[in-house]
């Protein structure tokens, strides 16, 4: 996982693929891997054949309301646990983030909505970042049955429509 110039420089100079978390938009990861792609080649490495990975929320419903609100109050729940418990490294600030606005603002910038809005936003960041493999958030509900109805509703109505933007390969 990449979170900074130096985890980037690091990665570079092993030709290890990065993994961008749930909390950098887009302009962000485009810019992480560009100064990826630089570092590589300043190091003697070719970047091109590197998979970089991108995490993000991915919740299917009638439309972008609905989808927010099957997840977003159980989202804010379990992220406030996982806030509070967090336990930065010696020297570093704890993190000070607001669960409600941060799951406000995966809400608004992650495949979230009806199955044309996420495919929609799964293309536009694959376009954007030049990432091509995602893993995915698919349990923001926090319910078992909710759950394996939207992993149900990406595989039939989402992924389907990004063959070619996405690198399904294992």
């Amino acid at each position: 996982a990449c979170t900074s110039a130096a985890s980037i420089e690091l990665a570079a100079g092993r030709g290890l693929p990065m993994l961008l978390g749930l909390h950098v938009d887009d302009h962000e990861k485009a810019r992480m891997v560009a100064h990826y792609a630089d570092t590589a080649r300043a190091g003697g490495r070719d970047p091109d054949g590197v998979d970089h990975v991108a995490a993000m929320v991915a919740q299917v419903a009638g439309d972008h309301d609905e989808a927010r609100l099957a997840i977003r109050a159980p989202m804010t729940r379990w992220l406030a646990e996982g806030l509070a418990a967090h336990r930065p490294l010696v020297g570093h600030p704890r993190p000070s983030r607001d669960p409600a606005t941060y799951v406000d603002q995966l809400l608004d910038t992650h495949a979230v909505g009806s199955p044309a809005q996420c495919v929609d936003r799964l293309r536009a960041h694959a376009e954007r970042t030049g990432i091509r493999r995602v893993l995915l958030l698919v349990e923001g509900t926090g319910d078992r049955d909710r759950t394996l109805e939207n992993i149900a509703r990406l595989g039939c109505d989402v992924l389907p429509h990004l063959r070619g933007v996405l690198d399904f390969a294992t």
